[in-house]
């Protein structure tokens, strides 16, 4: 649980399009435009709607529609606790962030030759 930078702040996500949602074995990594990215090593939850309770998804993810961000841009960006970072989408979707281990970093964000390890 590394936390994200006390003077971070989620609004350069805003307006931002998914333009590719990478899986590898051990990462989830989310591309938008303008070389920033988010790239999970850790569980990550996503709601389909703001009614949704969503699916809480850990690498290596095998299915899931997490690939359905692809296209929709970031309306809202949240820092949730110390750590957690909520993404939301023009078409209801959301998606979650979590720090949730102490010995490792869970997420990382990249924001063009910026590098944010939490």
């Amino acid at each position: 649980m590394h936390g994200l930078p006390k003077d971070f702040d989620g609004s350069v996500f805003v307006g931002k399009e998914v333009m590719q949602v990478c899986f590898t074995v051990n990462q989830v990594s989310i591309h938008f435009e303008d070389a920033m990215g988010i790239t999970a090593e850790g569980p990550l939850c996503h709601s389909l709607t703001m009614d949704d309770e969503g699916t809480t998804y850990e690498p290596p993810i095998r299915n899931g529609e997490l690939q359905g961000l692809v296209g929709h841009a970031v309306t809202e960006a949240t820092v949730i606790g110390p750590g957690d970072l909520r993404l939301r989408f023009d078409d209801g979707q959301s998606l979650i962030f979590c720090d949730d281990t102490p010995a490792y970093e869970s997420y990382h964000i990249r924001l063009g030759d910026k590098e944010i390890h939490v």
